[in-house]
């Protein structure tokens, strides 16, 4: 990918109109050219870490789920591999964990997750054993 393609996905992360677009092109060549594609390659690197700082997206999807959430996701994919349960997604496993929260939702229920991944936990134990027994 090359410079103006990336100052132009940085500028779609980053929300940027395109005034606004144009506007930065302006500062960063000091007012001489007005699009990108004119810039030399040092302004167009300037512009394209001004972008990159400007797009929040980017931190918040480096929030990271807490362990015991990334858990319980992680053994409710196992029992989706197991055929244990029909759909592998976040929202199936939040609507069955709504069970146990008391409608809450999953991420707002932390006094519930260790319960839960005891109950995720055994469900799996249990496929597994019949499994084995099947097998026999």
């Amino acid at each position: 990918m090359n410079l103006i393609q990336q100052i132009k996905a940085a500028q779609s992360y980053a929300n940027i109109s395109d005034d606004a677009h144009r506007q930065n092109v302006l500062q960063v060549s000091q007012y001489r050219v007005s699009t990108c594609t004119k810039l030399t390659t040092q302004q167009q690197e300037q512009l394209l870490t001004r972008y990159r700082r400007m797009n929040t997206n980017k931190q918040k999807a480096k929030a990271k789920l807490p362990e015991a959430l990334r858990h319980i996701y992680r053994l409710w994919g196992l029992l989706a591999k197991k055929g244990l349960v029909n759909v592998d997604s976040k929202q199936a496993c939040e609507t069955f964990c709504a069970k146990y929260t008391n409608g809450q939702s999953l991420y707002k229920a932390q006094k519930h997750w260790q319960r839960l991944i005891e109950i995720l936990k055994n469900w799996l134990e249990r496929g597994q054993v019949n499994e084995h027994n099947q097998r026999v």
